[in-house]
C-alpha cells in the first residue's frame, strides 16, 4: 500500500493548518496487534519523542488565558506595553468582557486591549487578522480595532472594521505603540509586522465583503466605485420598472446626497464612479486625533480615500464600495493572493506565461479527489473518476464510481490541483498552467491512504487505457501528477506506469517527506520524474527526501522561514475546500510545479512525451543547477526553470533579467544571503551595468553591501548580499535597497530595486508561541470520526489518546510520550490561547508531524520511536465562506476524562477541527 498518510480533518479548510498528506509518506498502516516473537510475548509499550521548532520572530501575547488560572493583564497600557521584535508574528487574545462560551462549561476572561511597543520603518506593513474565539461565530459579526500610536501617545492611524484582515502602512520611521482591541469578543488574532505587503485575501464567494482595503494596492485617490443596495433608490433590474437611464439618474441623485460625493460616471447596475471631496475625511480624522502631517501627499490622499470608503461600506443603503483600482497588463495582476505565491518567480513561471498558459493540456491529479465547487478550480475541471475500491476508507459509502469529489478533510488533492492549474481570475491565487484542464482521479481515502491496485487503475484511466471503471476519458491526460508514495517496489504499479509512458504521458511524482534517502515509489521508477523540494532560499527543504532517484527540484516550501519578509511562512499557497486557500509544505507541493511546467510545454509542443521530458531534464537545459555540476542526490538535475523549458519546447520567452530572491529579510543571526542575477529567455542579451546597496534613510551607513560590487563581463552571476550588525543597537531594524541597473539587448538602461530588511536580534526576545500542547491521535479513532462526519453528523467527539504540554527551552520545544501501547498514531501540536476547550482554532499556532500538510502515520511496533521533529507556527488563512458556515461540520477531539480528574474546567483541553 502506498500512502501519503493523511491526518485528515474537516478543519483544514479554514485552519490552513493543512493537516493533509503531502507526498511520499511512510509505510502503510498496520492493525496495531501486539507483536509476538519465538512464542514469547514481546514488549507492548514504548516511547515516542521529538522536538518542535518555531519560526524566528514568533511572539506570544503576554496575557493570554492559561489552564485553571485567571488571566493576568500584562500589556494593557503604553506604560506596560509588551516589546516585540521587527519583523514578527504575534498570536494573541482580546475580549471586551468576561463571559462563558456558548453551550460549553468553559468561561473566558476580559482582556480589553493589548498594546505592543516596536520600532518601525517607513513603508513597513502592519497586518491584523482577527478570528472569533466563540465557536460558531462569524468573522463578520465582530469589529476589531488596530491602532498605530506615536511614542508621545498620539494616535497616528485608527482602523475599525469588520474585515477579517486590515493593514497599516507605516508613514515614517519611528518608535510606535500598536494597539489591538475588539468591540465584541472574545477574539483570537495574528498581528504581523512585515517587510512589505502581506497577502490579505479576497473571498471567492464575496470578495467585496471580506477583502481588506490596503494602502499597498494601486488605486485612484479621491475616487470610489459604489453600488446602491437592492431595494433602495437607483437599484436597476428587469422588474424595477425603471429604465437604464432612470435608474442611473436616481442612483446619482441619491449618492450625491452623501456629503463629499459627486458623480463622475458609471451605472446603477454595475456601480457608479463617484469623486470624493477629500476635505470630508480629512475633517473627520482631525476630530479623531488622526495625524497625517508629514505624510507624502499621494499617500495621505490614498489613506483619506480608504477611510471614506470604509464609512460608505457601513451604510445600509450601500451594497458595496471599493477603490478604483489601477490594473496593468501583467498576467496575474487581478489575483489578490498572487503576491504571496513566491514560488512562481523562483522558477520563472511569470516569464513563461508570455508564451504559454497551458491551454489545450490535460493534467491528471491522482490524489484525494477535488473540491468541485472551488471558484479557482471549477472552470478548469473535466470529468474524472473515483478509484477507491475499499469502502471503509472511501467515505462516500461505496467502491469505485464516477464522482471524484473529495469527501475527506485534508483537501490535499485540491491544493495540488490549484498549483497545477488554478484559474487566472480576479480571486485567490493562480496555477502554473492556469489554462490547462485538470482531470481529478481519487485514489486516497479519508485516512490518507491508497493501495497500489487503485492507483494503478487511475494511471491506466488517465492514459486512456482499459481499466476497472470500464470507461476511458474523452481525451487522455498529457501529464499525470502523483503527490503520493511510499517505500517498497511494486510490479503492479510499475506495469501501469510503463503503460502510461508508452502512451507518451509525462508522469511526475513527489519524492517524499521523511528527510531520507530511502526510495519512494512511484517516484523512484526510472521513467517517472521524482521531485524533491526546496524553500525560498533554493536550499533543500529540511523534510525533503533525497538520493540517487531524485530527478529535479521544485518549490515545496519551508515554513520555518519567511525569507522575503512578507509576513507569511514560506509555504506554498494554493486552493483547498470551498473557497479557501492555505499554505502547505511538502514534496507534494513541489511535484505539481513540475507537472504545471510540463503542461506549459505541451501547449507549445503537442508531441512532447514523457521520454522527451526526462531527456530534457537530464540535459540540464530546462533547470538551474543548485548543487554539483550535473546530477546530485539533493536536487537531481537542478531546479526546474519554466522560461528555459518554454524555449526548449519551441516557444522562447522574450529576454529578461531573472532575479532571485526579489526581496530579502535578515531576521535571525545570518549575515549573508545569495542573490542570483541571470538571463531569462534564450535569445538576446542582458548586461548588468551596476549593482549597489544602500540604507534607505542614511546612505552613509554601510551595513548593507553586495559582493562583488565590481561588474565584469555581463554581470550575470550569484552575488553575496552581506549585512554588518557591528555597533548596531540590539532590537533595532534597518531597511535598505539593492539597486540593479541593466540593459536588455543593448537598449536603454533600466533599474530594479530589491528591498532588504535587517534586524539586530535581541537575545532576551526568544521566539515563542507560549504554552504548546502535543497530542497523539489513534488511527482508528480518527477514521471512525471522519466516517461519522461524512454520514452527516455534526460535532463528532473523539478522544485524544494523549495530550500534554511540550517543554520549552530557548525557542525549541521538546516532547516525550512515555509508555505508549503498540499501535498506529498521528502527532499534532497546538496552542490554546483562549482556553475554550479547543485547540487548533484559527489564530492558534499549530502543526503536525512531519510537516504542515503531511501528518504521517506513526507505526509503534517493537521499539521506541525517536527523532520525530517538526515545526509549529502561526498559520494564517484566507477565507471564502463565513466561519459560521464552515463550523457546521467539525470533529472535536477531547482528552480522556481520567486526565481531567481534580483539575479546573479550563484544563479540559480538546481539539476541534472546524
Amino acid at each position: 500500500m502506498f500512502t501519503y498518510k493523511s491526518f485528515s480533518s474537516v478543519g483544514v479548510a479554514i485552519l490552513c493548518l493543512a493537516i493533509a498528506g503531502c507526498g511520499g509518506g511512510g509505510g502503510s498502516g498496520g492493525s496495531g496487534d501486539t507483536p509476538v516473537s519465538g512464542g514469547t510475548e514481546a514488549a507492548t509499550r514504548f516511547d515516542i519523542s521529538g522536538t518542535i521548532q518555531i519560526p524566528v520572530g514568533s511572539v506570544a501575547d503576554g496575557d493570554v488565558m492559561r489552564p485553571a488560572v485567571s488571566l493576568t493583564t500584562n500589556n494593557n497600557s503604553t506604560a506596560t506595553a509588551q516589546s516585540i521584535s521587527n519583523p514578527s508574528v504575534t498570536g494573541g487574545y482580546v475580549s471586551p468582557a468576561s463571559g462563558r462560551y456558548q453551550n460549553t462549561l468553559f468561561s473566558y476572561d476580559a482582556d480589553p486591549v493589548d498594546i505592543y511597543s516596536v520600532s518601525l520603518l517607513k513603508d513597513q506593513v502592519i497586518t491584523l487578522a482577527a478570528f472569533p474565539a466563540e465557536s460558531g461565530s462569524s468573522a463578520v459579526d465582530l469589529n476589531s480595532i488596530l491602532k498605530l500610536i506615536a511614542a508621545d501617545g498620539t494616535t497616528v492611524i485608527n482602523m475599525v472594521s469588520n474585515a477579517n484582515a486590515k493593514e497599516i502602512t507605516v508613514p515614517a520611521s519611528a518608535d510606535y505603540f500598536i494597539e489591538v482591541q475588539a468591540d465584541q469578543g472574545p477574539i483570537l488574532y495574528l498581528l504581523t509586522v512585515s517587510q512589505g505587503v502581506t497577502a490579505a485575501g479576497a473571498s471567492a464567494e464575496a470578495p467585496e465583503n471580506n477583502y481588506s482595503l490596503s494602502m499597498a494596492h494601486d488605486f485612484v485617490p479621491g475616487e470610489v466605485l459604489v453600488k446602491v443596495k437592492g431595494g433602495k433608490v437607483g437599484a436597476f433590474s428587469a422588474s424595477s420598472g425603471l429604465n437604464y437611464r432612470q435608474a442611473n439618474e436616481q442612483a446619482k441623485v441619491h449618492l450625491e446626497t452623501i456629503e463629499g460625493l459627486s458623480h463622475a460616471g458609471g451605472s446603477a447596475e454595475h456601480g457608479m464612479k463617484m469623486r470624493i471631496d477629500l476635505a470630508v475625511p480629512r475633517a473627520r480624522m482631525s476630530q479623531s486625533s488622526t495625524d497625517l502631517q508629514g505624510w507624502p501627499e499621494q499617500q495621505r490622499e490614498k489613506w483619506e480615500t480608504l477611510t471614506f470608503i470604509e464609512s460608505l461600506k457601513k451604510r445600509d443603503d450601500v451594497e458595496w464600495a471599493e477603490p478604483n483600482y489601477i490594473r496593468t497588463a501583467f498576467a496575474v495582476a487581478d489575483n489578490p493572493l498572487y503576491a504571496a505565491q513566491w514560488h512562481y518567480p523562483l522558477i520563472d513561471v511569470p516569464a513563461a506565461w508570455t508564451v504559454s498558459t497551458g491551454a489545450g493540456s490535460i493534467v491528471a491529479v491522482i490524489d484525494t479527489g477535488i473540491a468541485f465547487g472551488h471558484a479557482d478550480l471549477a472552470s478548469n475541471l473535466i470529468a474524472g473518476f473515483d478509484f477507491i475500491s475499499q469502502a471503509s476508507i472511501a467515505g462516500d459509502g461505496n467502491g469505485i464510481d464516477d464522482d471524484p469529489e473529495d469527501v475527506g478533510n485534508s483537501f490535499h488533492g485540491s491544493h495540488v490541483a490549484g498549483t497545477v492549474a488554478a484559474v487566472n481570475n480576479t480571486v485567490g491565487g493562480v496555477g502554473v498552467a492556469y489554462d490547462a484542464k485538470i482531470m481529478p482521479l481519487r485514489v486516497l481515502g479519508i485516512d490518507g491512504s491508497g493501495n497500489d491496485a487503485d492507483i494503478a487503475q487511475a494511471i491506466l484511466y488517465a492514459a486512456g487505457l482499459a481499466n476497472d471503471s470500464n470507461t476511458t476519458p474523452a481525451s487522455r491526460a498529457d501529464v499525470i501528477n502523483l503527490s503520493l508514495g511510499g517505500p517498497g517496489f511494486s510490479n503492479s504499479l510499475k506495469s501501469a506506469v510503463d503503460a502510461a509512458v508508452a502512451q507518451g504521458v509525462i508522469l511526475v511524482a513527489a519524492a517524499g517527506n521523511e528527510n531520507s534517502s530511502t526510495a519512494s515509489y512511484p517516484a523512484a521508477f526510472a521513467n517517472v520524474v521524482s521531485v524533491s523540494a526546496v524553500g525560498q532560499t533554493k536550499e533543500r527543504a529540511p523534510y525533503s527526501n533525497f538520493g540517487s532517484t531524485i530527478t529535479v527540484a521544485a518549490p515545496g516550501g519551508n515554513m520555518l522561514q519567511d525569507a522575503n519578509g512578507d509576513g507569511n511562512a514560506d509555504g506554498v499557497l494554493s486552493t483547498v475546500n470551498a473557497s479557501f486557500y492555505a499554505w502547505f509544505q511538502g514534496t507534494s507541493m513541489a511535484a505539481p510545479h513540475v507537472a504545471g511546467v510540463a503542461a506549459l510545454m505541451k501547449q507549445a509542443d503537442r508531441g512532447l512525451t514523457g521520454t522527451d521530458f526526462n531527456s530534457l531534464l537530464a540535459s540540464g537545459n530546462i533547470t538551474d543547477d543548485l548543487g554539483a555540476a550535473g546530477k546530485d542526490d539533493h536536487y537531481g538535475y537542478g531546479l526546474i526553470n519554466a522560461s528555459k523549458a518554454m524555449a526548449l519546447a519551441g516557444s522562447p520567452v522574450p529576454t529578461f533579467l531573472s532575479i532571485n530572491p526579489q526581496s530579502i529579510s535578515f531576521d535571525g543571526i545570518e549575515t549573508s544571503f545569495p542573490l542570483s542575477l541571470s538571463k531569462g529567455g534564450t535569445t538576446g542579451t542582458v548586461l548588468v551595468t551596476e549593482i549597489s546597496a544602500a540604507d534607505n534613510e542614511d546612505p552613509a551607513d554601510t551595513w548593507l553591501s553586495v559582493n562583488p560590487n565590481t561588474i565584469s563581463g555581463d554581470g550575470l552571476r550569484t552575488y553575496t548580499v552581506n549585512v554588518d550588525r557591528t555597533n548596531k543597537d540590539v532590537g533595532t531594524t534597518f531597511a535598505g535597497t539593492i539597486t540593479v541597473k541593466y540593459k536588455i539587448n543593448a537598449g536603454a538602461e533600466e533599474s530594479v530595486a530589491i528591498p532588504v530588511l535587517m534586524t539586530v536580534p535581541d537575545p532576551s526576545k526568544v521566539a515563542t508561541v507560549g504554552e504548546l500542547f502535543v497530542g497523539l491521535i489513534e488511527r482508528s479513532d480518527q477514521e471512525e470520526a471522519e466516517n461519522a462526519i461524512n454520514q452527516g453528523q455534526e460535532n463528532v467527539l473523539i478522544d485524544v489518546f494523549v495530550l500534554q504540554p511540550a517543554q520549552e527551552n530557548q525557542g525549541t520545544y521538546s516532547y516525550t510520550f512515555s509508555d505508549v501501547p503498540v499501535g498506529d498514531y498521528y502527532i499534532f501540536a497546538s496552542t490554546n490561547m483562549d482556553q475554550d476547550g479547543v485547540v487548533s482554532d484559527v489564530g492558534e499556532a499549530q502543526g503536525d508531524y512531519p510537516v504542515v500538510g503531511d501528518a504521517t502515520l506513526i507505526e509503534l511496533r517493537d521499539a521506541d520511536v525517536t527523532g520525530l521533529d517538526f515545526n509549529v507556527g502561526y498559520l494564517n488563512f484566507v477565507e471564502g465562506l463565513s466561519l459560521e458556515e464552515s463550523n457546521q461540520r467539525r470533529i472535536i477531539r477531547k482528552i480522556p476524562a481520567s486526565m481531567l480528574e481534580g483539575q479546573g474546567e479550563k484544563t479540559q483541553v480538546i481539539q476541534k477541527q472546524n
